[in-house]
């Protein structure tokens, strides 16, 4: 599975670079709770974007009452499984355009790693 993994996002690389970099541009800060919303609309709005791009890459996903969700793929003993936060991203002046070069960075370094 480790060889998949590694051939997949060596083929989408810039397609997840994109997607990041479109996640972070989601002022995620916690604000007023909403009924659908317990951490605020836009922490909502990121958990939606990173599952519905887990989903359109082949992933099972899951929220979990707005709050929380995952992505896996596989069965069993043989899954990969993806967790990680995507709220409270505070922007300053220059925020958003060192933050997506960070994020390039980081995604192809864990593509090239992995």
């Amino acid at each position: 599975m480790k060889t998949q993994i590694k051939q997949k996002t060596d083929e989408i690389q810039d397609t997840l670079i994109k997607s990041l970099q479109d996640l972070v541009k989601i002022e995620s800060v916690k604000s007023t709770p909403t009924e659908t919303a317990p951490y605020g609309p836009k922490p909502k709005e990121a958990l939606e974007n990173v599952l519905a791009l887990a989903a359109s890459l082949g992933f099972e996903t899951k929220n979990i009452d707005n709050k929380v969700g995952y992505a896996q793929m596989g069965k069993g003993e043989d899954y990969f499984g993806i967790f990680g936060h995507v709220d409270v991203v505070l922007l300053g002046k220059a925020g958003p355009k060192i933050l997506m070069v960070v994020i390039s960075q980081m995604v192809k370094f864990m593509v090239v790693v992995f």
